[in-house]
């Protein structure tokens, strides 16, 4: 019978050093994992409980996505016509149901591909640099679409305003981010049901030249 398990993944440390938390679907010694799209500091992490503890930041949403990632893996088990002792059987369940075998770096270098083929230089470049900068901060070579959430943008966003960014640098990564997500659900390649920018908003703040502009039109 497959069990659960949520644990800090201590081998892949962060920039900011921060550790992934991941799902674990054990069927004996044997395991599938889950990203969860969720980045936590040691101090922050109930290994024994298994949960967030509560001192942590957002510690409550948190908590939450961990229970409907429970949850929803537990409704798969049931209701899915397969042997669920079977670890092969559960992994192929798992990726029909929760996630595409296209990662979202591999989909989002595709469209960076096909712009740069088709003359759209621009994007192409504005694609390939956020895809860059997300690399750098997760330290993951091939993120999936399941850890694209709201969780991991916000973390996203705080490192990047840490290490200096502008606001509106930062806004235009994330638009390009969530350009690429959107065309990957209008390719299939995802579906909506987990779309964070549902939650997550991007912030942008006025520049003086637009400033000077209202103040102008004013006298």
């Amino acid at each position: 019978m497959a069990t659960q398990k949520f644990v800090l993944d201590i081998r892949c440390q962060r920039r900011d050093g921060r550790y992934p938390v991941i799902q674990r679907i054990y069927v004996g010694t044997r395991y599938v994992s889950r990203a969860t799209g969720i980045n936590l500091r040691k101090v922050d992490w109930d290994r024994r409980k298994q949960k967030v503890k509560s001192c942590a930041s957002n510690s409550e949403h948190l908590t939450d996505w961990i229970e409907e990632l429970r949850i929803e893996v537990q409704q798969l088990l049931l209701q899915s016509k397969f042997n669920p002792d079977d670890i092969s059987q559960i992994k192929a369940a798992l990726k029909g149901n929760i996630g595409s075998n296209t990662s979202f770096t591999e989909f989002g270098y595709k469209i960076v591909d096909d712009l740069f083929n088709s003359g759209r230089i621009g994007n192409g470049k504005a694609y390939r640099d956020a895809l860059n900068k997300m690399k750098s901060y997760s330290s993951s070579h091939d993120l999936s679409f399941d850890e694209i959430t709201y969780h991991f943008l916000y973390g996203f966003e705080k490192d990047m305003l840490k290490n200096q960014l502008k606001i509106n640098t930062v806004a235009s990564y994330m638009r390009s981010i969530r350009a690429i997500y959107n065309l990957g659900i209008k390719h299939g390649v995802v579906s909506n049901k987990k779309y964070p920018f549902k939650l997550y908003r991007i912030k942008t703040e006025k520049t003086i030249n637009k400033l000077l502009s209202i103040e102008t039109n004013r006298l």
